[in-house]
């Protein structure tokens, strides 16, 4: 695929990921090894026996899921949590202050406070 370039593996992350280009666009891909031959259509990651006989780092990986799914289960209106927690990132990112990383808050940290209000 020539639209896929800096491919790379980040040995050292907290969870399964590759980062890459696609058209030039950056993009973080989290992946998971679940233990099924074949991955159905209509899998339901929020079924705990997905996290059976799987290692550490996947079940961090489909956690970051879980969690969103249960976070869009819980808010009253998904249109608007969608759109303030967009306008949020976007801020908090222009601020520097988006990044678990750097000590700040991350997605699932502004995700929970966009939820409650």
């Amino acid at each position: 695929m020539e639209e896929v370039t800096e491919l790379q593996p980040i040995l050292d992350a907290h969870v399964p990921v590759m980062k890459f280009k696609f058209d030039g666009i950056s993009i973080d891909l989290l992946y998971a090894s679940v233990s099924l031959l074949v991955v159905p259509d209509n899998l339901d990651i929020s079924d705990v026996s997905v996290l059976y006989d799987v290692d550490e780092p996947t079940v961090r990986s489909l956690n970051g899921c879980r969690v969103t799914d249960q976070i869009l289960k819980h808010v009253p209106n998904v249109e608007h949590f969608r759109t303030t927690f967009q306008c949020l990132k976007y801020w908090a990112k222009q601020r520097g202050v988006y990044s678990n990383a750097a000590g700040f808050l991350g997605g699932v940290n502004w995700a929970l406070l966009v939820a409650r209000v």
